[in-house]
């Protein structure tokens, strides 16, 4: 049983998806065909309201294959793996203020440094729970010299995560963006 008083109010939604568009294909002779015509919308909006529809654009013909990126060297990863694990370690050092914030320097970008060091003097939760201890860490490769890193460490009996993106400069590795959750 319907009420009255909803039916009134109650109409289709707007209808979000974009204009058909009819496809096409080759004749034998190298000319283009249409293979289907669109259908006019089933729904259309409810009068007085306006319709929300984001448009995709444009497809190539043939789509793109997976960009073919040759795999990272043995050596880039081993580096960045321990990279990843050392830094890590010491940013939870750092928050659990059992090291100063400067010896982060070398490893971090400068806007990160002052991050984490801001959050090692503020009162957090979580510090109560006991000392952080990096429990795994997670390398993946994005390019020859650059890899994103996530990790997850304990406080007592609770499991947090920690993400970052490290990249190889000439000096060595260095820490560009840096996640804690």
């Amino acid at each position: 049983m319907s009420d009255p008083l909803t039916a009134r109010f109650l109409s289709h939604p707007p209808h979000c998806e974009p204009a058909a568009r009819p496809l096409t294909g080759r004749r034998a002779d190298g000319s283009r065909a249409p293979l289907a015509r669109s259908s006019p919308s089933r729904h259309s909006p409810a009068p007085g309201s306006a319709e929300l529809c984001v448009t995709a654009s444009a497809r190539p013909e043939r789509p793109a294959g997976p960009a073919r990126v040759a795999p990272p060297a043995p050596q880039n990863v081993t580096e960045a793996r321990a990279f990843a694990e050392h830094t890590l370690r010491m940013i939870l050092e750092v928050l659990d203020r059992r090291r100063k914030p400067d010896h982060l320097r070398p490893m971090l970008a400068a806007g990160l440094v002052d991050t984490v060091a801001t959050l090692s003097r503020a009162e957090l939760p979580a510090r109560r729970l006991g000392a952080a201890a990096l429990s795994r860490v997670h390398v993946s490769m994005v390019g020859p010299a650059a890899a994103e890193v996530f990790a997850t460490y304990a406080r007592g009996p609770r499991v947090f995560a920690i993400a970052a993106r490290t990249e190889r400069r000439t000096a060595g590795w260095r820490c560009v963006a840096l996640r804690i959750v």
